[in-house]
């Protein structure tokens, strides 16, 4: 007599767990947000090596390199000679790149001309939660991210990357705002599509539950249509949106675009002057 019972339990449950390893997949996928970068080309290529610090002075010369020795405050030496405290340093530039202290690191800039690019690196903590298949505790890890800042050209405020900042940055090349306008037209669908899938896969996961089982000459249960429907309810739902979360991450690609269209109506009208 309690068999019936323990067996639709033991299905809801079962449809209740995948339900919500669908949930975790839903929220966790998405597309790459990595710009393209060119540390070397992002040089000022009419000068040398030379570091700027502070207090406005520029040194410069043929050696430059950046040393941190055990123990010792981090120093840029300058043709195995001079030195210059690295925390003193606002502009450097040696053979491998162009870098600018941001948020007490050198960051390479990685895109040159209208607006600049630069490339640093925040650690994050992220949750991972339990796992009761390989019996994982709950835990933490760091991780290692990439934040991008931008510049309008070399004497302008430095500010983090967001699309709000490139559209403004952007604003007065029609070009290149094109790219933006079509970043917020996809948004707005993302968004639009965000909501209908989270809604089926709710609704799914709602039908599958309160759904009631029957059962067969063999002693098994079946779901009924109730469960059924549910079930393809929750999928459509899940599949779309995995979808949608791509769809979400390629259309960052079209703030680099809207910068490097910037970048060469900036570059075209420098070589007519």
């Amino acid at each position: 007599m309690l068999s019936l019972p323990i067996r639709l339990g033991t299905v809801r449950v079962r449809l209740l767990c995948c339900s919500l390893i669908g949930i975790v997949l839903f929220t966790s996928c998405g597309g790459p947000r990595k710009l393209q970068a060119d540390i070397r080309n992002s040089r000022d290529k009419e000068r040398g090596t030379f570091v700027q610090t502070e207090d406005g002075t520029i040194l410069e010369g043929e050696s430059l390199k950046v040393k941190y020795p055990f123990f010792k405050k981090a120093y840029v030496e300058i043709n195995q000679t001079e030195k210059v405290k690295l925390r003193d340093v606002v502009v450097m530039q040696n053979d491998e790149g162009y870098y600018r202290k941001i948020n007490g690191q050198l960051s390479p800039r990685i895109k040159k001309g209208g607006i600049n690019t630069y490339l640093t690196f925040k650690t994050v903590t992220e949750y991972e939660a339990p796992s009761t298949s390989n019996g994982n505790m709950a835990r933490h890890h760091n991780r290692v991210i990439e934040v991008y800042y931008l510049q309008k050209t070399d004497s302008g405020i430095v500010k983090q990357m967001t699309p709000a900042v490139v559209n403004e940055f952007v604003s007065d090349y029609e070009p290149a705002k094109e790219f933006m306008d079509e970043y917020y037209r996809t948004q707005r669908k993302v968004r639009t599509w965000g909501w209908i899938n989270t809604g089926a896969v709710v609704g799914g996961i709602a039908l599958m539950v309160t759904s009631g089982s029957s059962g067969g000459e063999d002693g098994q249960d079946n779901l009924d249509a109730q469960a059924y429907a549910g079930f393809g309810l929750f999928m459509g739902g899940l599949i779309n949106g995995v979808v949608n979360k791509f769809r979400k991450g390629r259309n960052y690609k079209n703030l680099e675009l809207a910068i490097d269209e910037y970048n060469r109506g900036y570059n075209s009208k420098k070589k007519k002057k």
